[in-house]
């Protein structure tokens, strides 16, 4: 079949990456591809810089609508072998980037499916990293799920496949699986796995990927996943001890969801009175988040308020609830 010269732009729903090269030929000859993108990572580096300002969950069907315009118009060309290991590169960081949306908005089959079609498109571009992203992101997934020895299997699967991987990647998917164990309530394994994760930490340059979902982790994330660990094996005050000064380098979105962690890990501990002030002062930054993850914790913070006394703490679970759109009287 006869195809048009070609030489436009790949427009993906609020991004326009500049597509030059032409078309197969009546003779079958391959089409050469630029993308315009300087990594695969960019098709998507927009929406995960709007998700650490306010959450993802606005962002679904902005990143699935960038995914059906991809597909769609790549059926419309012939790709060279060589080209096509990056281009389903840029499929997966689009599939893996809803799917992480999808798991921000609370729809968690949405987003195991997404991840399903992000580990395909990974092992069609035999990009590791990738693969690795949404195996941490699966994890994640299945421990909300609660299914913590599916979030086990993810985390370890993803430490085997990236045993060459920079030390700063394993060390994050070492703690999630330190975090899948301290759900099972297997405290030996979560302290192993903890101690491997700040290992390789320390062994890290620090230049591991720039991608913008990456950017997250460091030293304050690391004190935040181990005190989720604490929170899962019932040690609420040493979690409050670990999230005392540990958030405030990090992205907003994180920012709001570990002094959320914080707050409820005071109340849990009997230090009511802080656990409020810590609350209020988070409270403007609350005001920005669509979050689902951030909706939970609100709604788990208001629930430790019930067992302490006082007026301020009353008028703060109504602040709380009221905030997620909830009644205290429900």
């Amino acid at each position: 079949m006869n195809r048009r010269e070609f030489s436009t732009k790949l427009v993906l729903a609020g991004l326009t990456i500049p597509l030059i090269g032409r078309s197969a030929s009546a003779t079958g000859a391959d089409v050469d591809i630029v993308t315009g993108l300087d990594r695969p990572a960019d098709a998507v580096a927009d929406l995960y810089a709007l998700d650490a300002k306010h959450g993802g969950a606005a962002l679904v069907e902005l990143a699935e609508a960038r995914l059906s315009s991809l597909l769609a118009q790549l059926k419309q060309i012939t790709l060279k072998p060589s080209d096509e290991p990056f281009v389903y590169s840029v499929v997966g960081q689009v599939n893996t980037a809803a799917a992480w949306f999808a798991y921000e908005r609370g729809d968690l089959d949405r987003a195991e499916n997404l991840l399903k079609d992000g580990l395909y498109a990974a092992h069609c571009a035999s990009d590791v990293g990738l693969r690795l992203q949404v195996l941490n992101i699966l994890a994640m997934v299945s421990r909300s799920l609660n299914h913590p020895a599916k979030a086990v299997a993810a985390a370890q699967g993803a430490i085997d496949a990236g045993s060459r991987a920079d030390p700063q990647l394993r060390a994050l998917l070492s703690m999630r699986l330190s975090l899948g164990h301290a759900r099972l309530r297997d405290a030996h394994a979560y302290e192993r796995f903890k101690g491997e994760a700040w290992d390789l930490l320390g062994m890290s340059t620090g230049q591991t990927d720039p991608s913008e979902w990456f950017r997250f982790f460091g030293e304050e994330e690391m004190h935040g996943l181990e005190a989720i660990g604490q929170t899962f094996l019932g040690r609420h005050a040493e979690a409050a001890d670990l999230l005392e000064d540990a958030t405030a380098s990090m992205p907003p979105r994180n920012r709001a969801y570990y002094r959320l962690t914080h707050a409820e890990a005071l109340a849990r501990s009997g230090n009511g009175k802080h656990a409020i002030d810590v609350f209020h002062e988070n409270l403007p930054l609350l005001t920005e988040m669509t979050s689902a993850r951030i909706t939970d914790k609100v709604r788990d913070f208001a629930g430790t308020l019930h067992a302490v006394p006082g007026d301020d703490a009353f008028q703060t679970r109504r602040i709380a609830l009221s905030l997620i759109g909830e009644s205290p009287h429900a």
